[in-house]
């Protein structure tokens, strides 16, 4: 979250806060990816981003996702590689650096097979 604040303030965006039941819901959906061996904002059974920031008891008036998986890596260059293809991604940078979004969680899940799995929830 802190990377995540750091490139807002070089846009001129406010920081972003963190989010407890936020952080919940990112946490359950990267221990899914990783666990079940998907890659998707709708897990499995169905259930969308919207439908896990509910399920925590968040109320929002907008919610996004940024997703990322990665076989295995450098744990230590997980976060800015991350970052840096989300920022190359132009609907991941836009839920970054929009201006709307008022509170953010980051989760990281590490699959059996050593892959990693990424998840950002963003609400307005």
């Amino acid at each position: 979250m802190r990377m995540t604040n750091e490139v807002r303030a070089r846009f001129g965006l406010p920081a972003l806060a963190f989010s407890r039941p936020l952080m919940a819901a990112a946490r359950f959906h990267s221990a899914d990816m990783a666990a079940r061996g998907y890659f998707g904002h709708d897990g499995p059974s169905g259930d969308s981003p919207a439908d896990r920031v509910r399920r925590f008891g968040l109320n929002y008036q907008e919610v996004a996702e940024n997703i990322f998986a990665a076989k295995r890596t450098n744990d230590g260059a997980l976060p800015s590689r991350v970052l840096a293809v989300w920022m190359a991604n132009p609907e991941r940078r836009g839920n970054l650096l929009n201006g709307g979004f008022r509170a953010t969680a980051v989760a990281i899940s590490r699959a059996p097979d050593g892959s990693w799995y990424v998840t950002q929830d963003f609400i307005r």
